[in-house]
């Protein structure tokens, strides 16, 4: 598993540098899965940018399944991330948000325990479960 750490204020003109590192980590030799952190970051992204980057984000998965985890601490990344997760989920890709790295690790290891495993459904159960405003009544 490959990982990824991003810091301060993330807009679109990091995307390309970001995308390029992601492809870089995604493509290498027997590597499905990779985790961004974006704990020291804040996404600074529109509806149309966010839109842009899941058009790039789906090429990485063309040949092979890919999962990403995302951590996101504060509430307008964490949201765009899901925003972003809800519009990624297809057969060949999983993405995951969370608040810490050990709830994405973990995820990531049941990917890749896992490979069929229903990673839009699975993603948005555990989304909202990690979600410090989730409530089960």
């Amino acid at each position: 598993m490959e990982h990824i750490e991003l810091h301060g204020s993330i807009s679109n003109d990091q995307l390309p540098d970001i995308l390029h590192e992601l492809r870089e980590k995604l493509n290498k030799p027997r590597n499905s899965a990779c985790l961004i952190n974006l704990q020291q970051a804040r996404l600074n992204l529109s509806n149309e940018e966010l839109c842009l980057l899941v058009v790039e984000i789906k090429k990485l998965s063309h040949r092979h399944r890919k999962a990403i985890a995302a951590v996101a601490v504060d509430d307008l990344s964490f949201g765009l991330l899901r925003i972003l997760g809800s519009r990624l989920a297809s057969e060949n890709f999983s993405f995951h948000v969370t608040r810490d790295c050990k709830g994405a690790t973990e995820w990531l290891r049941e990917q890749a325990d896992n490979p069929q495993a229903s990673s839009y459904m699975r993603q948005t159960e555990l989304s909202h479960r990690q979600s410090k405003h989730y409530s089960p009544d």
